[in-house]
């Protein structure tokens, strides 16, 4: 990914890598001083995931980035306090982006890849939060 660490990429600053796949990375990112802040209060954090660039010239892969922005954009529709919403999204230099407040958690797939283990009661609690945020993304 071409985008630099302590860089800015519109207007978040790039302050550490996340996480990466095939066709993205995501990094911490904040907004420099005097820049508008989040429309949620106190927000100045964020994850920023930012995909490849693509060629203008290859309509699928312009497809795909217009459909994956607009499903980002619909997820930003659905209110319920488990639902991370996108707080900004778009295209810059030819690379798409989603910027969401950054919320800092152990992922689950990390806490069970190292040994962790999850009782009963917070798998169901989990399992409750999952359904109640599936429940009001298809209201």
């Amino acid at each position: 990914m071409s985008a630099e660490i302590g860089t800015l990429f519109g207007r978040y600053r790039l302050l550490r890598s996340i996480a990466s796949d095939a066709v993205s990375t995501t990094y911490f990112a904040t907004t420099d001083g005097g820049l508008k802040r989040s429309r949620l209060a106190g927000v100045d954090h964020y994850a920023i995931r930012i995909t490849e660039s693509v060629d203008s010239n290859d309509q699928q892969a312009v497809d795909a980035v217009q459909k994956y922005l607009s499903q980002a954009q619909q997820a930003g529709v659905v209110d319920h306090p488990t639902v991370v919403r996108p707080h900004d999204l778009g295209i810059i230099d030819g690379k798409s982006y989603v910027a969401t407040p950054f919320i800092r958690a152990v992922p689950l797939g990390d806490l069970l890849a190292h040994g962790g283990t999850i009782n009963q009661s917070a798998a169901l609690a989990m399992f409750a939060q999952l359904a109640a945020a599936l429940d009001a993304a298809h209201r």
